[in-house]
């Protein structure tokens, strides 16, 4: 799922060779056998493909990772569906000995329509419990659970719900994941009731081939494509306080200043990082980064603070 402004279309797809997994088979054989095969994933590069959107149509190739990157300006939009179709034609594969049972992809491109607010929210440990300081319950987690097993952090689908005010705003999540859960996660999302959204992960291979040289990070990148994108928009950051998300979004809210209107960062259950996280805090003097310990005490806070439709300005 991609997105578009009124002229300006984004989205990533990416081209690998076909691997089948069953998402209803629970058993540890079968959840093991489905994490090989999405961590094993062989990329094709040098496939070239066909772009249909909304009757502009041009052609674009896959890099080494196998990463179709489009970013390509648009004749203005007027329809006024927040959701749009895109689609992807295989012209050419770089072998003969490739073949394809279907050369034909569908695809979805978000089109939020002038917002006044957008809310990026991270994934790990912010929406969904993965332990990122323990390496081995992070891998456990995602290699041996299913989705549907897997645990959302309490109540924040109905945080975000409560700040898109009931999905009038857009969400985006981004997360330091790897591509190769881009579908395990986008069905936690779907079967946890989230709104739906464009879902950006990192390319994991010896080098970033979606990441321009110049920027810090991913989420960087991410972030600063859409304030760019949508120039009249607030934005509202979400993450938690495990690892950078902190420093990145303060770094995003001095660069862009009232842009980044709220920014609210989860604790963990983490003694240490706690209370470097409330110091840092303390030294930012910022009232608008909100540390909580949970989404209910949050939503709490604001609706005491009448914000029952809860407002940026």
């Amino acid at each position: 799922m991609g997105y578009a402004s009124s002229t300006r279309l984004y989205c990533i797809a990416r081209v690998l060779k076909d691997f089948k997994i069953d998402w209803n088979n629970n058993s540890r054989l079968s959840l093991f056998h489905a994490s090989i095969k999405r961590w094993g994933s062989s990329e094709i590069a040098n496939v070239t493909v066909q772009v249909n959107f909304l009757n502009h149509t041009f052609a674009s190739t896959s890099n080494k990772e196998g990463f179709i990157v489009i970013d390509e300006e648009i004749p203005e939009i007027q329809k006024k569906e927040k959701i749009l179709p895109i689609s992807f034609k295989i012209l050419d594969v770089p072998s003969q000995r490739l073949k394809w049972s279907d050369r034909f992809f569908q695809g979805e491109v978000l089109h939020p329509i002038a917002p006044s607010r957008i809310i990026i929210s991270d994934i790990d440990d912010t929406i969904i419990h993965t332990n990122v300081l323990s390496k081995v319950a992070m891998v456990y987690n995602s290699v041996m659970v299913g989705f549907e097993n897997r645990k959302m952090i309490s109540k924040a689908n109905e945080f975000l719900q409560f700040l898109s005010d009931d999905r009038t705003y857009p969400v985006f999540y981004v997360s330091n994941s790897p591509f190769n859960l881009y579908e395990y996660l986008r069905r936690f999302l779907e079967f946890n009731k989230f709104q739906k959204g464009p879902l950006f992960l990192r390319d994991y291979g010896r080098e970033n081939t979606i990441l321009p040289i110049d920027m810090p990070s991913h989420k960087h990148f991410v972030i600063e494509k859409l304030l760019n994108r949508f120039p009249d928009a607030d934005f509202i950051l979400i993450g938690d306080g495990a690892e950078h998300d902190p420093y990145i979004y303060a770094e995003m809210k001095e660069k862009y200043k009232e842009r980044i209107s709220h920014i609210f960062l989860r604790k963990i259950y983490a003694k240490k990082r706690n209370q470097v996280l409330t110091k840092w805090k303390e030294s930012i003097r910022d009232p608008r980064i909100f540390i909580f310990d949970s989404y209910e005490e949050i939503i709490q806070k604001l609706k005491s603070e009448n914000r029952g439709q809860f407002s940026v300005k």
